[in-house]
């Protein structure tokens, strides 16, 4: 099995699943398992998608996921690492 692709370093400015303080990644993790239940079929846009780990989430369950990141390295970390048909990544400001 090939090891995830990891291409940011946890710095503690973004959220990253091996982030060493489990108690702020099941905060994190929980909001959007919750979410995903909301998103059943739906088309979803998530906006500062940061790594992608909340989109890949959503996308488990929505019809569409388009994931909005400012930041070109977490984007390109995304499309590598989170590769469904019905989630795309896009490098853009709101």
């Amino acid at each position: 099995m090939k090891p995830p692709i990891r291409r940011l370093e946890y710095t503690g400015e973004r959220m990253v699943p091996w982030a060493p303080d489990f108690r702020v990644l099941y905060e994190h993790l929980h909001r959007y398992h919750f979410a995903a239940a909301l998103a059943t079929g739906r088309r979803v846009l998530d906006v500062g998608s940061g790594e992608g780990y909340g989109a890949a989430i959503l996308a488990k369950t929505a019809a569409q996921v388009v994931a909005l990141e400012i930041d070109r390295a977490a984007v390109d970390h995304g499309r590598d690492r989170y590769q469904t048909a019905n989630l795309v990544f896009d490098q853009g400001s709101v």
